[in-house]
């Protein structure tokens, strides 16, 4: 078999030498992403949280209100105000 000097192109080993590389590489970059996806989701999950009560009357909202305000230390106005509409609504 001869060979030319003005072939050119990449051989089957070069080929599969660069095809497992590009595999560990993407192998490499799942694990750190699927690290990193698990992490956050676990940072995610509120474990400290209280759950609202079942509201019935005007003593379980005030119980609700205290449970949310626990749970939200930067409580916006417009949440007290529909808390309070609430309380009007049952009264």
């Amino acid at each position: 078999m001869s060979f030319n000097k003005a072939q050119r192109g990449f051989s089957a080993v070069e080929v599969l030498v660069v095809l497992v590389i590009i595999g560990l590489l993407g192998g490499a970059g799942y694990y750190v992403y699927s690290q990193r996806s698990n992490d956050t989701k676990e940072s995610a999950t509120a474990t400290d949280v209280q759950a609202a009560p079942e509201i019935n009357d005007a003593e379980d909202l005030d119980t609700a209100e205290a449970a949310l305000d626990a749970n939200d230390p930067e409580l916006s106005s417009g949440d007290l105000d529909k808390l309070d509409k609430e309380l009007e609504d049952v009264q």
